[in-house]
């Protein structure tokens, strides 16, 4: 929920509470470990217009550089489209409608490879980069002083990276869908490369591994901000992931596929204001590119 406060209001001060200004949020954005999740979704759904004077995102950078390339990816129209947000929107409706995910609970002494130990649950043989493990808390300023929960432990960082091209003289993004058991909806929008915590590159998908390989290459292609974030830790026990903006160079064909499609920045604006279209890792990532506003 995002609230307008009028400047004529006059807001309690706390201790706990900071006003900051857009100088801030653009250090902070590509900062490890200052702004939460949340706090980054929020303002990846706000309207950028607010932030600054002119109400016009992305100006005052120089002809050739990353940002001005982010003002004209920002206004451009349908005629500087791949595809429309229409689109875009049809596509993930066809995707959510056959993914047919179907759930059911098992005992955990059915399901393979996994073992019931004192205090987690585990893996016998390390196939999979996490465990269950249950942690006592005791913490100031939360509805009960101390308590015990099961979180998840990640043995490595997360992956997400959201891929950029020049295509006809206006950035594009690359988006991909992706199938997740939480997703209300099934599939949701997700940046180029999404690895969590712990996990590998899918040998399935030829997109994820042909973009790994070229950022491994480091030829042709500019990583242009990246910083580490924090998982939300009230289920996850210091999971973190690397949050990537990454160039490629136009000459990069890169493959196709059904399961991911090019946007502009102005079609993501338009598609973040559309509830469960943009996943939370989405919006994260695109809160790099406030650090150009």
């Amino acid at each position: 929920l995002v609230v307008h406060i009028d400047l004529g209001t006059e807001v309690e001060e706390h201790i706990n509470f900071r006003w900051y200004n857009i100088d801030h949020i653009r250090s902070f954005v590509i900062t490890d470990n200052i702004l939460n999740t949340d706090s980054r979704s929020v303002i990846s759904c706000l309207n950028w217009g607010f932030l600054v004077e002119d109400s016009l995102p992305f100006g005052g950078h120089s002809v050739e550089s990353f940002g001005n390339a982010l003002q004209v990816s920002y206004t451009a129209n349908v005629d500087n489209t791949i595809c429309t947000a229409s689109d875009i929107l049809h596509w993930l409706t066809k995707l959510r409608v056959s993914c047919g995910l179907r759930v059911q609970i098992k005992h955990l002494d059915k399901i393979s490879n996994w073992i019931v130990e004192k205090d987690c649950i585990c893996a016998r043989d390390i196939k999979v980069g996490f465990e269950a493990r249950q942690y006592s808390v005791n913490a100031i300023g939360r509805e009960v002083p101390s308590w015990d929960q099961p979180l998840i432990n990640s043995y490595d960082v997360g992956r997400l990276s959201l891929i950029c091209q020049e295509k006809d003289n206006v950035l594009h993004f690359l988006v991909k869908a992706s199938h997740e058991i939480g997703f209300l909806e099934g599939v949701q929008i997700s940046s180029s490369i999404s690895i969590t915590p712990g996990g590998d590159v899918n040998s399935e998908d030829i997109v994820e591994r042909f973009l790994i390989e070229e950022i491994n290459s480091n030829k042709n292609v500019e990583i242009i901000q990246r910083c580490r974030q924090s998982e939300e830790g009230g289920r996850f026990y210091q999971d973190e992931n690397d949050y990537e903006i990454i160039l490629f160079d136009p000459s990069i064909a890169i493959p196709e596929s059904d399961y991911y499609r090019w946007t502009t920045l102005s079609q993501l604006r338009e598609l973040v204001k559309i509830p469960g279209i943009l996943s939370m890792e989405m919006r994260g990532v695109m809160s790099l590119l406030l650090a150009y506003i």
